[in-house]
């Protein structure tokens, strides 16, 4: 990630602090998850689409299937291996929360 956004983005800010989240899983079940916060700035969103397919790699790189990705203060979920379910890699699936509660899976950018 940091060699990564460096080489890219010319740098980027993490964020450190005990940032953890909990959301419900497409079956149902309940989930926890500690994460860790990136923040990059996009002139223009120059560069945004080649950052999506990073994260989407990197997501099946750590065996997530999605991370929470944030552009412009929109919430999405970016999907890196979702194949079986018909939708192509590295796609934003925007998702509303029934209840005001964010639903992400991990805090990304």
């Amino acid at each position: 990630m940091h060699a990564y956004l460096l080489e890219h983005f010319g740098g980027y800010t993490a964020t450190s602090a005990n940032l953890f989240g909990y959301w419900r899983e497409e079956h149902g079940k309940y989930s926890y998850g500690e994460h860790r916060e990136f923040t990059v700035a996009l002139p223009n969103d120059q560069g945004l689409p080649e950052l999506k397919d990073f994260l989407g790699r990197t997501a099946v790189a750590l065996g997530e299937s999605c991370l929470y990705v944030e552009v412009a203060g929109a919430a999405i979920l970016l999907y890196g291996e979702t194949e079986a379910k018909g939708i192509s890699p590295c796609s934003e699936i925007p998702r509303a929360s029934d209840d005001g509660v964010d639903s992400s899976d991990e805090a990304a950018a």
